[in-house]
This record gives structure tokens, C-alpha cells and sequence, in this order.
């Protein structure tokens, strides 16, 4: 699977603003937490081999940037994809299972909402991580 990028659409009149993200289904959504990196600061590089994730930014701005890998050791740094997502884009990333995904926050006090699909043990069981030494990121575009 590839990642999708969901766009809010945006209704408006005299009473204010309304963003509905009608085509993001939440059914698969087990739980969500809140990110609040120190601007400038890398997290990266994490993944999952199932777990699909969401990141939408109530906040600031981030860069994301996703690489196709099925572990630690095999990942595809050719086919990386990279995403700048404002809070004003109003957009949801899909980022699916086998998947690396790292990100960081372009603005101060930028805030990233991630929507997990799977609860926090069957994440945890899922995970795997690569080093940030190992897959550059500077290099990782």
C-alpha cells in the first residue's frame, strides 16, 4: 500500500468555518496521542510492519518524511517520499504498515495528532526502528 493524503474540505458562511474530512473513515482507529517536538528536532526513523498510522497537524508545521521498509535492515531509501504539512493545509496523512516514517516540526509549538490503528501493546509488538545514523536524513530525500 502507499500513503494517502486526505484533504479537508472546507464549507463556510456567516456562522464561521467548518473542515469535514468525510472520506477519512476512523473506523480502524484504536487510539491517538499528541506530538510536541521542539521545532528543528528530528524523530525519526520508526515503523511498523501491519500498523496503519495518521498524522494530521492541529498545529504549525511539520516535514514528513515515509520510506518503504519491511525491518530494521530493509528499507528502499530510493523511494522515499517527503511532505510538508501545514495546520492550514487541513490534510491527513495515511502512512500504511511497512512503512518507516520520521518528521519534524518547522515552526515553534507545532503540535502533530496521530491516529494509531492498532492499541498500545499490539503497536509496541509491531514496531521496529532504524537509526538515524543508518538512514540520513538529509540523505533520506
Amino acid at each position: 500500500m502507499k500513503p494517502i493524503l486526505y484533504s479537508g474540505q472546507i464549507f463556510e458562511d456567516n456562522r464561521g468555518k467548518l473542515i469535514a474530512f468525510n472520506d477519512f473513515d476512523l473506523t480502524r482507529v484504536s487510539r491517538l496521542y499528541i506530538i510536541q517536538p521542539h521545532q528543528g528536532l528530528i524523530r525519526a526513523w520508526q515503523g511498523h510492519r501491519l500498523e496503519t498510522k495518521w498524522f494530521f497537524v492541529t498545529k504549525g508545521c511539520f516535514e514528513i518524511k515515509i520510506v518503504p521498509a519491511s525491518g530494521e535492515n530493509e528499507f528502499q531509501k530510493e523511494r522515499m517520499q517527503t511532505f510538508v504539512i501545514s495546520h492550514s493545509d487541513f490534510q491527513v496523512l495515511e502512512i500504511p504498515g511497512g512503512h518507516l516514517n520520521g518528521f519534524r516540526a518547522l515552526e515553534p509549538e507545532s503540535s502533530l495528532q496521530v491516529f494509531s490503528e492498532f492499541n498500545l501493546e499490539q503497536g509496541k509488538a509491531d514496531d521496529f526502528r532504524v537509526d538515524i545514523q543508518t538512514l540520513i536524513w538529509d540523505q533520506a530525500i
